[in-house]
């Protein structure tokens, strides 16, 4: 039997930047837009606070599942109750921004550890601010010792 954890972030869910690349005088430089910095900095700061485990960061096989609750619009009728998100930000640049803020918080050594994942994401029900819900399945710390023998 593993462990689970569960942390919400209460900042609007932010996809991964692309790198991009700028001449500056006469050179070419390669840079990351820092679009993602504030949500990067509360998944940190979230995952750090939920996870209080003894051997950190985490080396054992990780499921994750996750629901991105994205801004809704004025548009929408005040009935509309969880729709689907079907527009950007596309779900793997929201994933790989959740994921790699976790690695830097220092609860996981690196994502290749998930083996499994599962995500959502949808529009604000009336009344509900944009948040990410995440929940991280621990294995058992025996079975990786099974694993690496």
């Amino acid at each position: 039997m593993g462990t689970s954890f569960e942390f919400v972030i209460r900042a609007e869910p932010r996809p991964q930047p692309r790198p991009k690349a700028a001449r500056i005088a006469g050179r070419i430089r390669i840079y990351t837009p820092g679009t993602a910095s504030l949500y990067k900095a509360a998944v940190q700061a979230a995952a750090k606070e939920a996870i209080h485990f003894d051997v950190t960061p985490i080396d054992s096989p990780v499921r994750v599942e996750g629901e991105f609750v994205m801004r809704r619009p004025k548009r929408m009728k005040k009935g509309d109750m969880d729709i689907p998100h079907c527009n950007k930000p596309d779900l793997d640049n929201l994933i790989k921004s959740t994921q790699d803020a976790i690695v830097d918080a220092g609860i996981l050594r690196d994502d290749c550890i998930i083996y499994a994942a599962t995500f959502t994401k949808r529009y604000a029900n009336p009344e509900e601010a944009p948040h990410t819900r995440i929940r991280l399945f621990v294995e058992d710390l025996d079975s990786l010792d099974k694993i690496k023998e």
